[in-house]
């Protein structure tokens, strides 16, 4: 099991060079063992969210997606899979967001989200970032401003196919039954409140 926060390294190649340096790192003594992150040199399918009809009704969407790939990696402790983002910032869109910016102006925030390694984690953030699935409702309701505005999240299924590799950057990652964010460069973490009790 998980302590509160633990943390690896991004790559066996990082991890195998603080490792063998004669140098002492301290700030690397909790750091155990690494990560093996997913890389897709094509274009990846992607879900759009309209952060602007998000931020109505909740702050952070992050703490979303925590706790809802915490739950899918708790499941699914053989699967691996490394989610990338890609935020666009004001921009036309193609979607139909039922966001008031949108409506009002024709644009909103758009983040885009592809997934390398399970094609269900990419179901899995639209289903926490549309109905609070595997989201603990004490989280849902510290966050929530105004109700109505929940039914104006849009999330889902965007046209766009994105090269990762290029734009975005890597954001989550499922691994070892634990679902994993970046903590400073090179190194990622895991918080055992992400992970709800078996």
């Amino acid at each position: 099991m998980v302590t509160e926060i633990q943390t690896r390294f991004e790559s066996k190649s990082f991890y195998e060079t603080v490792q063998n340096s004669s140098l002492p790192s301290p700030e690397y003594e909790s750091v155990s063992g690494y990560l093996s992150l997913r890389k897709s040199s094509s274009p990846l399918p992607t879900i759009e969210l309209d952060e602007d009809s998000f931020w109505l009704a909740y702050s952070d969407w992050t703490s979303f997606i925590e706790h809802a790939l915490g739950g899918y990696a708790s499941r699914n402790p053989d699967k691996v899979a490394t989610v990338y983002t890609y935020s666009t910032g004001p921009r036309p869109s193609v979607n139909r967001s039922r966001g008031e910016q949108h409506q009002k102006v024709g644009w909103h925030n758009a983040v885009f989200f592809g997934v390398v390694g399970r094609a269900e984690v990419l179901e899995t953030i639209t289903l926490a970032l549309v109905g609070g699935t595997g989201v603990p409702d004490e989280l849902m309701e510290s966050f929530t401003v105004d109700v109505d505005k929940r039914a104006q999240i849009y999330c889902g299924q965007s046209p766009d196919y994105i090269e990762f590799n290029r734009k975005g950057r890597p954001s989550f990652h499922v691994e070892d039954g634990f679902v994993w964010a970046p903590y400073e460069q090179n190194v990622w973490y895991t918080y055992s409140e992400w992970r709800p009790p078996l």
